[in-house]
């Protein structure tokens, strides 16, 4: 017991510089929104800010499912050295992301541009066409990414997460200085594009290092892949993610329509900031969610899986911390408390933030779900955040309390969805 748990430490310490490296890589991504906020105008970076948020939301209406499906699909196929199988699979599933984003955006920017609303927040027929481009190539880098986690190339990975990030911000910030926001954007799906097709050549190349006579390891993974379940399971958690997706996104075109470009903005900032830290949790739940899943069910408890998150909770609480030291002190600099206030972010809002920045460890608990069977969770925690966040939003629009109420909805969205959480795995642990 004594060398597993000294065994399970020296991972964590792993998982926890692999998570750093990530963090660094993401960092670009962020600095990207910061300085889109800092150079376009207001107006014009709410408009910006709104659209690559419905872009990723249609990144995973997109999928429906099938992107999600992969994670255990590639697994499996990777480790019985199936190449041929994995690329089938990966050239059938592109071309269906392909077939539904030029569907879906060629109906919804003819419907708009034959029969116009009356208010659609300023994008037209070719600007929800860029939107759904940019959409699918989003979808293309979600499959890219499952592959290489699936392939187990770490450094490939972080490569990629470092590529992505630099090169849009290469490319799309100094455009920003210069044209509006609809050439951004444009440049960003670019960008992205080509860090795709750069990538892909790699991915193609470990494919075809895979070994086909692995028979030890097709019995280990327990014969063939049933595709048909694990799409069915990859489906419940398209759902859950989708509503997820729901509050940061959809949240943003919800202010927008309500508001105004300049609150939207101001709001897809904030969702932003929360993003960082979405981006450590993410970070260590890829490398930390394998472990949780193998203990569990080899030590099976509940109680297993609580000691092997404690460390990546504390972890999002110095966060946290942090976090609100920092945005404390940034008040107290010129330029920076000028920056928040140009967006009508004052201090209490900052602090919300900060707070929020512990949430994102509910990904921790996702994991633990999945472990003990329990996917449906996920579902019904992540529909009681949009039933949470959509009737904060009515309280805010009734009662007209601005980007604050908008925050505090978005902030007690994600607690109810991480308090379900805790709830279902506290609810199985009583069980035991």
């Amino acid at each position: 017991m004594n060398s597993l748990w000294q065994r399970l430490r020296g991972e964590l310490r792993t998982d926890l510089m692999f998570a750093l490296i990530m963090m660094a890589a993401t960092t670009f991504g962020f600095a990207k929104v910061i300085l889109m906020a800092w150079v376009l105008p207001e107006a014009d970076f709410g408009f910006y800010i709104s659209g690559l948020g419905v872009a990723t939301f249609l990144g995973i209406v997109l999928s429906f499912g099938r992107i999600e499906a992969t994670t255990k699909i590639y697994s499996i196929l990777v480790l019985q050295g199936s190449r041929a199988e994995l690329l089938e699979h990966i050239g059938t599933l592109s071309k269906v992301l392909f077939r539904r984003t030029i569907i879906a955006g060629a109906v919804a920017a003819g419907g708009i541009s034959l029969y116009p609303p009356q208010n659609l927040w300023g994008f037209g027929g070719a600007e929800i066409a860029l939107i759904f481009a940019l959409g699918g190539v989003l979808a293309l880098l979600a499959l890219l990414a499952s592959v290489l986690r699936a392939l187990a190339h770490l450094r490939l990975l972080q490569a990629f997460t470092i590529a992505r990030g630099f090169f849009v911000l290469l490319i799309a910030v100094p455009l920003a200085t210069v044209f509006p926001w609809r050439i951004v954007l444009l440049s960003e799906g670019v960008a992205l594009l080509v860090v795709t097709a750069l990538f892909w050549r790699f991915v193609l190349r470990c494919i075809s290092a895979l070994r086909s006579d692995t028979n030890a390891a097709r019995s280990v993974a327990g014969g063939d892949v049933d595709q048909a379940r694990a799409e069915a399971g990859g489906r419940v958690i398209f759902w859950a993610n989708l509503c997820a997706a729901i509050l940061p996104y959809g949240g943003r075109v919800l202010v927008l329509a309500l508001a105004g470009p300049v609150v939207a903005g101001a709001f897809g900032l904030i969702t932003t900031l929360v993003q960082v830290g979405v981006m450590l949790a993410g970070a260590l739940a890829q490398k930390l969610g394998p472990n949780v899943i193998k203990v569990v069910h080899t030590q099976g408890g509940v109680a297993v899986l609580m000691q092997l998150i404690t460390l990546p909770v504390f972890l999002m609480a110095s966060l946290s911390i942090l976090a609100f030291v920092a945005f404390t002190t940034s008040l107290f600099i010129p330029v920076f408390a000028s920056f928040w206030a140009g967006y009508g972010i004052t201090a209490p809002m900052l602090g919300l933030v900060a707070l929020h920045l512990f949430l994102p460890s509910y990904l921790f608990l996702q994991f633990g779900l999945i472990a003990i069977d329990r996917e449906v969770d996920l579902l019904w925690a992540a529909v009681l955040a949009v039933a949470t966040f959509a009737v904060g939003n009515a309280v805010c629009i009734f009662f007209g309390f601005g980007l604050f109420g908008y925050m505090i909805t978005f902030f007690l969205a994600d607690f109810a969805r991480s308090l379900y959480g805790s709830f279902a795995i506290w609810r199985m642990k009583s069980q035991t």
